[in-house]
């Protein structure tokens, strides 16, 4: 979120001088990786101990069903509910791309 932050303060920065396309499409890059982000947070709080961050959305609900965590299990279905509406919506990949490519 940090990155987010400071991507966002720097378009405030930029918006006059002209720099401002290329700092909106770094704040999207940064702001695409939150969910994933997240995640991995969960990963720590429900001690799942996933060491691969790639493998980290694959493993999640079977790591969290093995261990019998319902905490994570409900989690990993809310996070999987939302994420699905975010690649429906009008921010999804497609829309990031062409907004990053004005």
């Amino acid at each position: 979120m940090d990155g987010a932050l400071y991507r966002l303060d720097k378009m405030k920065e930029t918006y006059l001088i002209g720099d401002f396309k290329h700092e909106l499409g770094a704040f999207l890059s940064v702001i695409r990786s939150v969910p994933e982000h997240l995640l991995e947070d969960y990963n720590v709080k429900y001690s799942l101990n996933i060491p691969d961050e790639k493998k980290l959305i694959k493993e999640f609900q079977t790591e969290a069903e093995r261990l019998d965590n319902k905490a994570a299990l409900k989690f990993f279905e809310w996070w999987k509910k939302e994420m699905k509406k975010l690649r429906k919506g009008p921010s999804s990949t497609q829309a990031t791309k062409t907004t990053i490519h004005l």
